[in-house]
């Protein structure tokens, strides 16, 4: 039997009725929240690529209300979006069918996929890992049901994020990782990060809220490109 999922502050956080009607619109239709759309969503098409054939199926991890996965069918592919909440899933059922997107939705805990063992050759998990302390059983578990890559991204501790994650885990718990992490967690499972990328020398708060310095901090994070290991957000794919 699959065991339940244990309610947490992030879990009751994004199954909340306003937060989730207003997620988009408060992170994402600013310009600097524009900014951070691109960058994140240029990112995952850079690391998942095309379809390998028709109709290929990816999972999309945490969908939330389904930024990336709504990206993820312009590439070409057969989506199912997997997230605990009812209230972000029915996000996706909304807009899916407003568009004519033929997208399945599953509700699982990502602790326990109800899916076989490499049962999808991709898999895309973006803004989610960084929320628990058991990210390494949870990428195993993802990596469990894929027999190709996964596309996943942490916290930096070694950033500026450092410095205000303890103001932020007052609204939802955020886990800090290093990069030498991962590549420890990759070792000892025989996994191999195929790519990385750092982005975002200043936290998305500073975008947001200091959004009258966002053209400097943007220019900073384009043209120094020497301080990247010092990025707020580390995105990695890793394969088999």
């Amino acid at each position: 039997m699959r065991k339940k999922i244990k309610q947490d502050n992030v879990t009751s956080y994004y199954q909340n009725t306003k937060i989730v009607d207003n997620y988009d619109c408060k992170r994402f239709s600013s310009p600097s929240g524009q900014y951070i759309d691109f960058i994140e969503k240029s990112a995952v098409k850079t690391f998942i690529g095309k379809p390998s054939y028709t109709n290929e199926i990816i999972l999309d991890l945490a969908s939330g209300t389904g930024r990336f996965t709504f990206l993820l069918t312009e590439l070409g592919y057969k989506v199912i979006a997997v997230d605990y909440s009812l209230t972000m899933l029915k996000q996706i059922k909304q807009k899916s069918k407003k568009h004519n997107l033929n997208i399945i939705c599953v509700r699982a805990d990502i602790n326990y996929l109800p899916f076989k063992n490499k049962s999808t050759l991709k898999a895309n998990c973006t803004r989610f890992l960084w929320h628990y302390k058991n990210w390494k059983e949870m990428l195993k578990e993802i990596m469990r049901v894929t027999s190709g890559f996964v596309v996943f991204d942490v916290m930096n501790k070694k950033s500026l994020r450092y410095f205000i994650t303890p103001i932020a885990n007052r609204i939802v718990t955020h886990e800090l990782v290093n990069e030498t992490e991962v590549t420890n967690f990759c070792i000892e499972n025989q996994f191999k990060i195929s790519d990385k990328k750092f982005l975002f020398l200043f936290p998305y708060i500073f975008h947001l809220k200091l959004f009258f310095l966002s053209n400097i901090f943007q220019y900073i994070e384009k043209h120094f490109g020497s301080l990247k290991k010092y990025a707020s957000i580390i995105f990695f794919k890793i394969s088999h």
